[in-house]
């Protein structure tokens, strides 16, 4: 316990960790404790990426590689296409409501993903190259016909490391996008609190879920938004072909509270 009731930084991550040194028990809480250094450490490694490019509007971290296969499902995979441009087009109406956000309309975005070269992508990626590349690409045209001023470009190139991957996000100007997965949840919530962008996470029980459970996260990160969205998981990915898969990711009756009778023949949703 604190020894001042009063004053909650008393508590340090250091503090809890003490408390969570058997491997038995499962602490849980500390993610809201370690929330403002992440994002320090996040805006440190933004920061020596500042000359490398220029930030855009709006900035999705799409998971694919590993993403596309196992034998079970890992809680990652495909959301629909739509996912993105609804989420974009809400954070364009809630800015324009904003006074102080400049400039509603989102004229950048970046997709930050895998490498679609087999040497510089990651060893348990390279099987899902061919197949990444189709998906990102679908996803990319899609976005240019939904937002036709918008310039929408993909980046993953052999110079786009993960430090510059982080950089993006946090740098978006207006909104951040976290799909299903881990790498993308920090550098979202980190994004700059000065060009007032929204940070959009994936709300999962399987990944992440302190990010909607915990009070302190909530509390200290006004800009988040959760969101959910059917998911085609990776184990069906995997056995499904590629046509199956871009069918169900284009259409959009596949995003939103009602499964229509066709996506649920296909996906059982």
């Amino acid at each position: 316990e604190e020894e001042d009731g009063d004053n909650d930084h008393d508590v340090t991550v250091e503090h809890l960790c003490n408390l969570c040194k058997t491997s038995d028990f499962v602490c849980r809480g500390g993610t809201g404790l370690a929330l403002e250094m992440i994002r320090k450490d996040m805006h440190m490694i933004a920061a020596k990426e500042a000359d490398s490019f220029e930030p855009d509007d709006a900035v999705i971290h799409l998971r694919l590689g590993d993403a596309l296969r196992g034998s079970y499902d890992q809680g990652i995979g495909m959301l629909p296409h739509a996912t993105y441009a609804a989420i974009i087009k809400e954070a364009e109406s809630e800015k324009s409501n904003n006074s102080n956000s400049g400039g509603q309309k989102v004229d950048t975005i970046s997709i930050v993903t895998v490498p679609f070269e087999k040497k510089v992508a990651r060893s348990f990626d390279r099987r899902q190259v061919d197949r990444s590349r189709v998906f990102a690409t679908d996803l990319r045209d899609y976005l240019r016909t939904a937002f036709p001023n918008a310039t929408v470009t993909i980046h993953n190139g052999a110079d786009e490391t993960t430090v510059r991957a982080f950089a993006r996000l946090v740098r978006a100007k207006k909104v951040a996008i976290c799909s299903p997965s881990t790498f993308c949840t920090w550098p979202v919530l980190a994004v700059h609190k000065d060009h007032n962008a929204l940070a959009y996470v994936y709300e999962s029980k399987t990944h992440n879920p302190w990010v909607h459970e915990d009070p302190y996260v909530r509390k200290h990160a006004p800009n988040l938004r959760t969101y959910s969205a059917r998911r085609y998981p990776n184990h069906r990915i995997q056995n499904s072909t590629n046509a199956q898969v871009l069918k169900w990711a284009r259409n959009e009756a596949a995003y939103g509270p009602v499964c229509s009778p066709e996506m649920d023949a296909m996906f059982g949703c």
